[in-house]
């Protein structure tokens, strides 16, 4: 009797503590979370691209950054300006600053 106890008493934790899920197969609960987990992420991804889509729409479809001016910036913000073409960035870890350079 003590195993339909234990039994009714998980049954009952489950409809107390996560009525929103009626799976009880381990797998299938992990899908469930996987399911939610990827829905909040098309929530937030359609909001990228929506904002990313209005940006272009204000400049008239196309999307407003220089890359060049952009990396000229970086290069004046970045890097120690006393050292004339030198191009080691003071302010970023070595790893960033190399791949910035590679670009």
């Amino acid at each position: 009797n003590q195993p339909k106890q234990f039994k009714a008493a998980f049954e009952n934790s489950i409809r107390r503590n996560a009525p929103d899920i009626f799976e009880t197969e381990p797998s299938a609960i992990g899908q469930t979370e996987i399911n939610a987990l990827a829905a909040k992420d098309k929530v937030r991804t359609d909001a990228i691209s929506n904002a990313y889509r209005a940006l272009q729409d204000a400049n008239g479809g196309q999307f407003p950054i220089d890359v060049t001016q952009l990396n000229e910036n970086n290069e004046i913000v970045f890097c120690d300006a006393n050292a004339v073409g030198d191009t080691t960035i003071l302010y970023l870890p070595n790893k960033i600053q190399s791949q910035i350079i590679q670009f």
